[in-house]
């Protein structure tokens, strides 16, 4: 379950606070299991680390995701060791290379270098997690983490995590080539919303073979955007006033420069979401969720809230899935 944290068009930030509090403690009373949460390129603030806290407390697991060429990977393996702690172990983690000028641009790193520190910062950060003292020397990262004593519980600056060696990794990924790479360094692969479901199918494919080339059998998630009403056409109108200009945000931004040739976000709303969203009635949603489960794919979350949907709205959704949809799936 993703999407807690939409911003309510007008909201003040203490409503944002309070909404996504609620947002939290009723997705969990209706038996979602997991709270998906983008740390992306900031960092936690009180906002969305009280959310993550509440979301813990009523007994969720939680996925945060980051883009991991903007962090310094001690700082970021910290965060995440501390979230697994603070869950109890119930903690999975997702990593994207990025790909907006802007987030690059804003913390002074190249985006040529994109997949160079994406990869050593995954590396970085799996011997943060497992060792008392760490000297790491790649191309763009380059530190030093004397041991900082006898204390067992302070054996280093990162703590270490309740999951060893560390917490599910999982890597976001598009594209042919990241897709196996994902097949070879990640505890799984992470599909992400752009994708449609044709091309998802034959990945699924392509990222087993990588993953039995290299004797290993990861996982395979997938996020999907989803809204569920009466019927296909409450819900496509529902979500119109969010989702053209999101759509449109995206395809002017090149969000889709990633994706196979011929799978666009452009053309019209109803074009761009068959295939790509989770929408319409609740045998609709139930049709579209088991094609995804007969591909093997272990666990789908769903974003049913974006920027100019109610959080209301959200709900409607969030309510009419748990209660007709999901019950199918257990």
């Amino acid at each position: 379950m993703a999407g807690a944290g939409a911003r309510a068009p007008g909201a003040t930030w203490q409503e944002r606070f309070e909404g996504s509090l609620a947002w939290c403690r009723e997705v969990s009373a209706l038996g979602y299991e997991l709270l998906w949460w983008g740390g992306g390129d900031r960092d936690v603030d009180p906002h969305n680390a009280v959310a993550r806290l509440a979301a813990i407390d009523a007994g969720m697991e939680l996925g945060l995701l980051y883009l991991a060429p903007l962090f310094h990977p001690v700082r970021l393996a910290a965060e995440i060791a501390n979230w697994d702690r603070a869950s109890g172990g119930r903690t999975t983690i997702a990593v994207a290379q990025g790909w907006r000028d802007r987030q690059f641009e804003a913390y002074g790193v190249p985006k040529t270098e994109r997949l160079g520190r994406f990869t050593e910062t995954l590396d970085a950060m799996k011997q943060l997690w497992q060792r008392d003292e760490v000297h790491f020397r790649g191309k763009h990262l380059r530190f030093d983490t004397p041991a900082a004593g006898e204390r067992a519980d302070a054996a280093g600056p990162v703590p270490r995590p309740v999951q060893q060696p560390h917490p599910k990794i999982l890597v976001a990924a598009n594209g042919d080539a990241a897709i196996r790479r994902a097949a070879a360094i990640a505890d799984g692969w992470l599909i992400s919303t752009r994708s449609t479901y044709a091309v998802i199918a034959k990945q699924v494919a392509l990222f087993r073979e990588a993953a039995q080339a290299a004797g290993r059998k990861p996982l395979i998630w997938a996020w999907r955007d989803a809204y569920c009403a009466r019927d296909w056409k409450t819900a496509i109108e529902t979500v119109r006033p969010a989702l053209e200009p999101f759509y449109a945000d995206r395809a002017r931004l090149g969000h889709d420069r990633d994706l196979p040739q011929g799978d666009s976000l452009t053309g019209s709303l109803e074009d761009i979401v068959r295939g790509r969203l989770i929408i319409g009635s609740p045998a609709d949603c139930a049709e579209e969720i088991e094609k995804y489960r007969a591909l093997g794919i272990e666990t789908i979350t769903l974003r049913m809230r974006w920027e100019g949907l109610t959080q209301e709205q959200g709900m409607d959704s969030v309510r009419m899935m748990a209660s007709e949809v999901l019950p199918r799936f257990r």
